[in-house]
């Protein structure tokens, strides 16, 4: 299974990991167009996305990025 990761995905798993631990914020120009139903609909877009294309850890792994990210731009 660990020769199928692209190097892109580990570095994109190392970002997520990152982002997950460290406690950053959005930016408040940012959080009115996640918190947006476009927002929303890209965001899931891309949970989509993600579970089609990419390993089912890095999948899982966004879908807690996703809500961290929604719950930090409130």
């Amino acid at each position: 299974m660990l020769k199928k990761v692209k190097p892109v995905e580990i570095v994109v798993f190392v970002l997520f990991v990152l982002y997950l631990v460290f406690p950053v914020t959005t930016p408040g120009a940012l959080a009115p167009y996640i918190e947006s139903p476009l927002g929303l609909l890209v965001l899931f877009s891309a949970i989509i996305a993600m579970f089609l294309h990419t390993s089912p850890i890095l999948a899982v792994l966004f879908v807690f990025v996703a809500y961290t990210l929604l719950r930090r731009s409130t």
